[in-house]
């Protein structure tokens, strides 16, 4: 009869754990899984942006690794959640001259921004940018987009693609190599039930943090 009883009891625990989480959510890769407010996550092979309220106008995040040489950048980027139309994606900063960089940007309703200072002093008003729509992106929030840049640092030439079309070429006079760094924005709209939320899935030459 005891013997029962413990079967019972452990039933009854089982049965409660279940109820408590029913999907396994909480789990460190489950898309539901809630991040600190305001910091970069690593949750399986994403890294992800989760902000309940604005802090700041620009969130970077560096990959830790320079490009240099002859290769391809790579990175999926998805913005999952968040009310305003703002833009997310990649900058490329020289990590000796200060101000020579550029960032490769998109928005969900099918916009991208390529913009880059390349002078010798990297000065904020040497700043140009190209903008445009492109059929290319898949709009919409929770769409996953790539990201590619060619680049052969030698020439210092560099050509952009959205989902493998090409979208812009540009050979600079200065800017060689650079860090690569993840990019999003989060308006003053962003709170506990309208959260803005990023993601980022990359490949080599990146590293996870």
């Amino acid at each position: 009869m005891k013997r029962w009883k413990i079967v019972e009891l452990l039933l009854v625990i089982i049965l409660f754990v279940a109820c408590a989480n029913p999907s396994g959510s909480g789990g460190p890769g489950d898309p539901g899984t809630k991040p600190i407010s305001n910091r970069y996550t690593r949750i399986d092979d994403k890294i992800v942006f989760y902000s309940e309220f604005k802090k700041g106008d620009w969130i970077h995040k560096n990959s830790s690794v320079i490009i240099n040489g002859i290769g391809s950048i790579k990175v999926n980027v998805s913005k999952v959640s968040g009310i305003s139309d703002i833009w997310y994606g990649i900058d490329f900063n020289d990590p000796d001259e200060w101000g020579q960089q550029f960032s490769f940007d998109i928005k969900t309703s099918g916009f991208y921004k390529i913009g880059w200072v390349d002078s010798p002093a990297g000065w904020e008003n040497d700043y140009e940018k190209t903008e445009a729509s492109s059929a290319a992106i898949i709009p919409g929030l929770n769409k996953e987009n790539e990201l590619r840049i060619d680049y052969n640092t030698t020439t210092k030439t560099y050509l952009f693609y959205i989902n493998d079309t090409l979208v812009f070429t540009k050979t600079f006079s200065y800017i060689v190599k650079g860090l690569l760094y993840y990019y999003c924005e989060v308006e003053s709209d962003a709170s506990a039930t309208t959260p803005y939320r990023y993601e980022f899935n990359t490949t080599s030459p990146f590293t996870i943090p």
